[in-house]
């Protein structure tokens, strides 16, 4: 059977607990001194969370022709499934269900055995090796055998039952502790580098296990480790874009993957469509953005979720877009993240209101939003004298600008003409988000029946057109020799043009009517 490998001490030098990381943060970060939440809102949580690393364990080293045995010479009977790094089996070891991996021989720089790496985990939260084989070129793993299978399956196969809010709150923040450890726990860091719903392990009770970060290097210093090889830039829809195929190694992959982790349990989607349609991250951005804005997430949140509670989908939501659509040098570290989930931290201590905003289609990420006012169109007719033409400041293609009073502020009125009333609404209310000193503000809208009106801030000084190219042109309409005028000198004089319109400058004045027509040869 199998001998037994004695790694207390690298065990103890390898790694801290969960509890002391968290200490040497406390004495840190100011954060932590903010008011706990009431009792009732974390008593779901409140054992989920944080769970402290339990003590060191004995890795048991066996021999390559027992493992063999185990899997019936690692028949495909035993086989649960196969990565990029090796295949995993189904086994018993003394009485007990195990996963047996055994690893492909990969060619690393400067690489560490990853039995070693190993040795050095142990958290609740990750998935625990039980022994190794590393005879000859060899490299098999055993671990324990995590019997509900991962979240991939429990989300995204649409013969099960649907995961419910809770349980999707209790892997985020299990999943989140996990890759903590793994951050922050061990002494050198590990990143894992390949962070996906395929790579958590749910047992019956739905607690999470991250696994397959065996082939993670351990940094001794970041600062000095330039690159990595393609090799292990993650799985498609997790890799962080800001990495090529050669990336400098970070903390801030694994945010990001994360990040993609969390969309998945708040949309339902998968990482990257079937059809080949927009991965779920461009699909996602603008919608946090309206989400957010409108307090409505409709069209954000998996539509099986029939309820969730919403203060807690906000702060996932948070936590998402801070990971995904912040530069990486601006990304929470996974413990500001736990504690935005745990109520522990303001969401907006990790993303502004003005950063999700931004995640609005066509808006600048610096541009700032506010609520459009929505008025009657009563109160527009009055304000114009119903709409008078002695308020009216011109017409174009699309209405009738009108300039009036409203709130002690003078105003323009736009009254629209009748184009897809049906889009209009959703158009104006869109409008009326933007706030920025070099366009227009919008101030609000009417909405009633088939009324569309915007309301937007009167700007005095005329517009360019009329600076550059001088005052308004006058149409004469009726030019003929009886309306030149000759003096004694014969210096032309044209006359009668009294009668005609002056155009002052409007928007788009696009015909008129043939009745100003009235030269006749």
């Amino acid at each position: 059977m199998g001998k037994t490998v004695g790694t207390l001490q690298l065990l103890i030098g390898c790694c801290k607990t969960t509890s002391e990381s968290d200490r040497c943060q406390n004495d840190t970060d100011d954060r932590s001194k903010l008011p706990a939440p009431p009792p009732y809102q974390l008593k779901e949580y409140d054992d989920r969370s944080e769970l402290p690393a339990p003590p060191p364990h004995e890795l048991k080293l066996y021999g390559y022709k027992e493992l063999a045995v185990a899997t019936e010479y690692f028949s495909q009977d035993y086989l649960l499934g196969e990565g990029g790094f090796g295949q995993v089996y189904k086994a018993t070891l003394d009485g007990e269900e195990v996963a047996i991996k055994k690893l492909k021989i990969i060619k690393l720089e400067k690489k560490l055995e990853e039995s070693e790496f190993l040795t050095c985990v142990n958290h609740p939260n990750i998935v625990k090796m039980i022994g190794l084989c590393r005879e000859g070129s060899n490299r098999v793993l055993v671990l324990e055998f995590v019997p509900n299978k991962t979240l991939t399956y429990h989300l995204h196969d649409e013969k099960n039952k649907i995961l419910d809010w809770p349980t999707r709150m209790k892997i985020a923040l299990q999943s989140a502790n996990g890759l903590l450890y793994l951050h922050q726990g061990c002494k050198p860091k590990i990143i894992h580098r390949d962070m996906k719903v395929d790579n958590i392990l749910l047992d019956n009770n739905f607690n999470a296990k991250v696994a397959d970060f065996s082939l993670s290097n351990f940094l001794s210093d970041t600062d000095k480790v330039s690159h990595i090889t393609s090799l292990f830039r993650g799985t498609n829809g997790y890799a962080d874009p800001e990495y090529g195929n050669i990336q400098k190694i970070s903390d801030k992959l694994d945010i990001y993957s994360f990040g993609v982790i969390l969309l998945e349990l708040i949309t339902g989607r998968k990482p990257c469509s079937d059809y080949g349609d927009a991965t779920i991250v461009k699909w996602a951005k603008s919608r946090i953005g309206q989400a957010l804005y409108e307090n409505d997430y409709t069209s954000l949140v998996d539509p099986r979720l029939k309820k969730y509670e919403e203060l807690e989908m906000i702060r996932m939501i948070y936590c998402a877009a801070a990971s995904l659509y912040k530069p990486s040098s601006f990304r929470p570290n996974i413990k500001q993240i736990i504690e935005v989930l745990d109520r522990k931290m303001l969401p907006e201590e990790i993303m502004d209101r003005n950063d999700i905003d931004g995640l609005l289609d066509g808006i600048p990420p610096n541009t700032q939003i506010n609520m459009p006012k929505m008025y009657g169109f009563e109160e527009l007719a009055t304000a114009t004298e119903f709409f008078s033409n002695a308020h009216l400041l011109g017409e174009g293609a699309l209405g009738q600008v009108f300039k009036a009073t409203l709130d002690g502020n003078d105003v323009v009125i736009k009254r629209l003409k009748r184009i897809r009333p049906e889009n209009t609404l959703k158009e104006m209310k869109f409008l009326g988000v933007v706030r920025h000193p070099n366009l227009v503000k919008v101030i609000g809208y009417c909405s009633e029946g088939a009324n569309r009106v915007l309301v937007s801030e009167f700007v005095p000084n005329r517009t360019l057109t009329y600076h550059l190219h001088g005052k308004p042109k006058v149409l004469h309409g009726y030019i003929k020799t009886n309306n030149i005028l000759l003096d004694d000198n014969f210096e032309p004089k044209i006359a009668d043009f009294g009668l005609y319109d002056f155009l002052p400058d409007r928007f788009f004045s696009t015909h008129i009517s043939t009745g100003s027509i009235l030269l006749r040869i």
